[in-house]
Protein backbone atom coordinates (compact mmCIF):
# COMPACT_ATOMS: atom_id res chain seq x y z
CA UNK A 1 0.00 0.00 0.00
CA UNK A 2 1.42 3.36 -1.06
CA UNK A 3 0.56 6.39 1.04
CA UNK A 4 -1.27 8.61 -1.48
CA UNK A 5 -4.15 11.00 -0.84
CA UNK A 6 -5.18 13.92 -3.04
CA UNK A 7 -5.95 17.23 -1.35
CA UNK A 8 -8.03 20.25 -2.23
CA UNK A 9 -4.89 21.95 -3.55
CA UNK A 10 -4.46 19.20 -6.19
CA UNK A 11 -1.48 17.76 -4.34
CA UNK A 12 -1.33 14.02 -4.94
CA UNK A 13 0.71 12.41 -2.21
CA UNK A 14 0.87 11.61 1.46
CA UNK A 15 -1.37 14.49 2.51
CA UNK A 16 -0.85 18.22 2.04
CA UNK A 17 -0.17 21.03 4.47
CA UNK A 18 0.03 24.80 4.57
CA UNK A 19 3.33 25.73 6.19
CA UNK A 20 5.59 28.37 4.61
CA UNK A 21 8.85 26.89 3.34
CA UNK A 22 12.26 28.37 4.12
CA UNK A 23 15.77 26.94 4.06
CA UNK A 24 19.40 27.69 4.75
CA UNK A 25 22.06 28.89 2.34
CA UNK A 26 23.40 26.37 -0.15
CA UNK A 27 23.62 28.45 -3.32
CA UNK A 28 20.85 29.38 -5.74
CA UNK A 29 19.23 32.33 -4.01
CA UNK A 30 15.48 32.76 -4.31
CA UNK A 31 13.13 35.69 -3.84
CA UNK A 32 9.37 36.11 -3.98
CA UNK A 33 6.85 33.37 -4.69
CA UNK A 34 7.35 30.45 -7.08
CA UNK A 35 4.49 28.30 -8.38
CA UNK A 36 4.90 24.54 -8.28
CA UNK A 37 2.91 21.34 -8.59
CA UNK A 38 3.58 18.02 -6.82
CA UNK A 39 2.00 15.34 -9.03
CA UNK A 40 3.62 12.49 -7.07
CA UNK A 41 4.48 12.17 -3.36
CA UNK A 42 4.61 8.56 -2.21
CA UNK A 43 6.00 6.38 0.58
CA UNK A 44 4.67 2.90 1.49
CA UNK A 45 2.25 3.14 4.41
CA UNK A 46 3.06 -0.41 5.57
CA UNK A 47 6.69 -1.50 5.79
CA UNK A 48 8.78 -4.23 7.43
CA UNK A 49 12.14 -4.33 9.12
CA UNK A 50 14.81 -5.62 6.75
CA UNK A 51 12.80 -4.62 3.69
CA UNK A 52 13.61 -1.69 1.42
CA UNK A 53 11.18 1.13 0.68
CA UNK A 54 11.21 4.02 -1.78
CA UNK A 55 10.06 7.56 -1.08
CA UNK A 56 9.45 9.70 -4.17
CA UNK A 57 8.47 13.33 -4.62
CA UNK A 58 8.01 14.81 -8.10
CA UNK A 59 7.96 18.60 -8.40
CA UNK A 60 6.90 20.51 -11.52
CA UNK A 61 7.57 24.19 -12.09
CA UNK A 62 4.22 25.66 -13.21
CA UNK A 63 5.39 29.26 -12.97
CA UNK A 64 6.96 31.54 -15.56
CA UNK A 65 10.47 31.75 -14.09
CA UNK A 66 13.04 29.10 -13.08
CA UNK A 67 13.21 27.69 -9.58
CA UNK A 68 16.74 28.68 -8.46
CA UNK A 69 17.62 25.48 -6.56
CA UNK A 70 14.76 23.04 -5.90
CA UNK A 71 14.99 21.82 -2.28
CA UNK A 72 13.24 19.06 -0.32
CA UNK A 73 13.42 18.75 3.48
CA UNK A 74 12.46 15.58 5.36
CA UNK A 75 11.61 15.33 9.07
CA UNK A 76 10.01 12.61 11.18
CA UNK A 77 7.40 12.97 13.94
CA UNK A 78 8.51 15.59 16.46
CA UNK A 79 12.10 15.88 15.24
CA UNK A 80 13.07 19.50 14.66
CA UNK A 81 14.23 20.82 11.31
CA UNK A 82 17.91 20.40 12.21
CA UNK A 83 17.58 16.65 12.87
CA UNK A 84 18.81 14.19 10.21
CA UNK A 85 16.20 12.95 7.75
CA UNK A 86 14.30 9.75 8.58
CA UNK A 87 15.30 10.05 12.26
CA UNK A 88 13.17 10.41 15.39
CA UNK A 89 13.77 12.26 18.62
CA UNK A 90 14.59 10.49 21.88
CA UNK A 91 13.55 12.70 24.79
CA UNK A 92 15.52 10.88 27.47
CA UNK A 93 17.30 13.47 29.65
CA UNK A 94 21.06 13.78 29.38
CA UNK A 95 21.46 12.61 25.79
CA UNK A 96 24.13 14.51 23.89
CA UNK A 97 22.41 13.66 20.60
CA UNK A 98 18.65 13.08 20.90
CA UNK A 99 18.15 12.06 17.27
CA UNK A 100 17.89 8.34 16.54
CA UNK A 101 17.72 6.87 13.01
CA UNK A 102 14.48 5.08 12.21
CA UNK A 103 15.30 4.46 8.55
CA UNK A 104 18.72 4.01 6.99
CA UNK A 105 19.19 5.81 3.66
CA UNK A 106 20.60 3.30 1.19
CA UNK A 107 20.55 5.67 -1.76
CA UNK A 108 19.70 9.40 -1.53
CA UNK A 109 18.59 11.60 -4.44
CA UNK A 110 21.34 11.52 -7.06
CA UNK A 111 23.57 14.62 -6.97
CA UNK A 112 21.26 16.11 -4.34
CA UNK A 113 23.50 16.43 -1.27
CA UNK A 114 23.29 19.73 0.62
CA UNK A 115 24.87 21.31 3.69
CA UNK A 116 22.08 19.88 5.89
CA UNK A 117 21.49 16.24 6.85
CA UNK A 118 17.75 16.48 6.13
CA UNK A 119 17.65 18.51 2.92
CA UNK A 120 18.46 17.75 -0.72
CA UNK A 121 18.72 20.05 -3.73
CA UNK A 122 18.29 19.31 -7.45
CA UNK A 123 19.42 22.60 -8.94
CA UNK A 124 17.51 24.94 -11.23
CA UNK A 125 14.13 23.87 -12.64
CA UNK A 126 12.93 25.57 -15.81
CA UNK A 127 9.27 26.55 -16.33
CA UNK A 128 7.33 23.41 -17.28
CA UNK A 129 10.14 21.08 -16.16
CA UNK A 130 9.68 18.30 -13.57
CA UNK A 131 12.38 16.91 -11.28
CA UNK A 132 12.17 13.95 -8.90
CA UNK A 133 13.53 13.34 -5.41
CA UNK A 134 13.95 9.59 -4.79
CA UNK A 135 15.19 8.02 -1.55
CA UNK A 136 15.84 4.29 -1.18
CA UNK A 137 15.66 3.46 2.52
CA UNK A 138 15.06 0.57 4.90
CA UNK A 139 13.63 0.75 8.44
CA UNK A 140 15.70 -0.51 11.37
CA UNK A 141 13.02 -0.04 14.04
CA UNK A 142 9.37 -0.99 14.31
CA UNK A 143 6.39 1.18 15.18
CA UNK A 144 4.22 3.96 13.78
CA UNK A 145 5.87 7.12 12.49
CA UNK A 146 4.93 10.10 10.35
CA UNK A 147 7.40 11.35 7.76
CA UNK A 148 6.94 15.01 6.84
CA UNK A 149 8.23 16.71 3.72
CA UNK A 150 8.31 20.24 2.38
CA UNK A 151 9.45 21.79 -0.87
CA UNK A 152 11.26 25.11 -1.31
CA UNK A 153 12.28 26.85 -4.56
CA UNK A 154 15.82 27.45 -3.28
CA UNK A 155 18.04 26.56 -0.37
CA UNK A 156 17.84 30.17 0.71
CA UNK A 157 15.11 32.71 0.01
CA UNK A 158 11.73 32.67 -1.68
CA UNK A 159 8.72 30.46 -1.05
CA UNK A 160 6.88 27.85 -3.07
CA UNK A 161 3.12 27.80 -3.55
CA UNK A 162 0.74 25.40 -5.23
CA UNK A 163 -1.81 26.59 -7.77
CA UNK A 164 -4.45 26.80 -5.04
CA UNK A 165 -2.24 28.96 -2.81
CA UNK A 166 -1.18 26.30 -0.29
CA UNK A 167 2.39 25.37 0.50
CA UNK A 168 3.88 22.17 -0.99
CA UNK A 169 4.15 20.14 2.21
CA UNK A 170 2.92 16.72 3.18
CA UNK A 171 2.71 13.96 5.80
CA UNK A 172 3.22 10.24 5.27
CA UNK A 173 1.95 8.01 8.12
CA UNK A 174 3.89 4.74 8.16
CA UNK A 175 3.61 1.55 10.23
CA UNK A 176 6.70 -0.67 10.33
CA UNK A 177 6.23 -4.30 11.31
CA UNK A 178 8.75 -5.71 13.76
CA UNK A 179 8.99 -9.29 12.49
CA UNK A 180 11.84 -9.92 10.11
CA UNK A 181 10.81 -12.01 7.08
CA UNK A 182 11.66 -15.62 6.48
CA UNK A 183 13.98 -16.03 3.53
CA UNK A 184 14.64 -18.71 0.95
CA UNK A 185 17.26 -18.88 -1.78
CA UNK A 186 15.83 -19.47 -5.25
CA UNK A 187 17.57 -21.82 -7.75
CA UNK A 188 18.91 -18.78 -9.62
CA UNK A 189 20.58 -17.50 -6.45
CA UNK A 190 18.17 -14.70 -5.63
CA UNK A 191 16.82 -14.34 -2.09
CA UNK A 192 13.05 -14.38 -1.67
CA UNK A 193 11.59 -12.84 1.48
CA UNK A 194 8.21 -13.88 2.85
CA UNK A 195 6.64 -11.44 5.28
CA UNK A 196 3.51 -13.52 5.82
CA UNK A 197 5.36 -16.54 7.18
CA UNK A 198 6.36 -16.66 10.81
CA UNK A 199 10.04 -17.27 11.61
CA UNK A 200 10.89 -20.87 12.43
CA UNK A 201 10.69 -21.73 16.13
CA UNK A 202 13.81 -23.47 17.50
CA UNK A 203 13.16 -27.10 18.41
CA UNK A 204 13.81 -28.24 21.97
CA UNK A 205 16.50 -30.82 22.46
CA UNK A 206 16.24 -33.68 24.93
CA UNK A 207 16.46 -32.41 28.46
CA UNK A 208 14.47 -29.30 27.60
CA UNK A 209 17.44 -27.26 26.34
CA UNK A 210 16.66 -24.87 23.52
CA UNK A 211 19.60 -23.99 21.27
Amino acid sequence: MICCAATATALAGCGGGSTTTTSSDNGGQGSGVYRVEVPVASFPAVQHIDSGAVMRIDVRNIGDRPLPNLTATITTDNANTSAPAFATRDDQPGLAEPSRPFWIIDLPPIDGASALANSWTLGSVAPGETKSFVWQVHPIRSGARTVKWRIAPAFNGGSARLAGGGAPTGRCPVVVGGIAPSATVEPNGTVKKNFSAKPATPQKRSGGVTP
